[in-house]
């Protein structure tokens, strides 16, 4: 008796992890969707809900970023960004974000480390951002 409750414990955890996985990957998808529309409303929506069922999906939180970058809230693009990278190290596409929003604001400095950082992950493309670092 045991044994089949701590199967039965396992079987419904483990099946409301892929579930929460779906769900986080569908709210994220359907972000994604509205914000290729420009619909930036909907889709922080549908990401908010999305880092609300997981707090590490990275994925969401980006485009999060990116809308506030639109927004030109650029402090808080900058803060995602880096909660981005805590979260994915590897997630290429947040350093060169990094380096725009710096270069945008005027910290040369800084763009040029997260260019730098962005090539290092695998980003291509970026020699004219490049240009002027040392």
């Amino acid at each position: 008796m045991k044994y089949f409750l701590l199967i039965v414990i396992a079987t419904i955890f483990f099946s409301s992890c892929d579930s929460t996985s779906e769900k986080t990957k569908a709210l994220t998808l359907k972000g994604i969707k509205a914000y290729q529309l420009n619909d930036e409303e909907t889709a922080t929506i549908f990401f908010n809900k999305a880092m609300r069922v997981d707090p590490n999906n990275y994925e969401a939180l980006y485009y999060l970023a990116l809308i506030d970058f639109n927004k030109k809230s650029y402090e808080g693009a900058i803060e995602k960004l880096h909660k981005v990278i805590e979260i994915n190290a590897k997630y290429g596409e947040a350093y060169r974000n990094l380096g725009k929003i710096y270069f945008v604001i005027g910290d040369r400095k800084n763009s040029c480390v997260y260019y730098k950082l962005a090539q290092e992950h695998g980003v291509k493309n970026l020699s004219n951002h490049l240009k002027g670092c040392s």
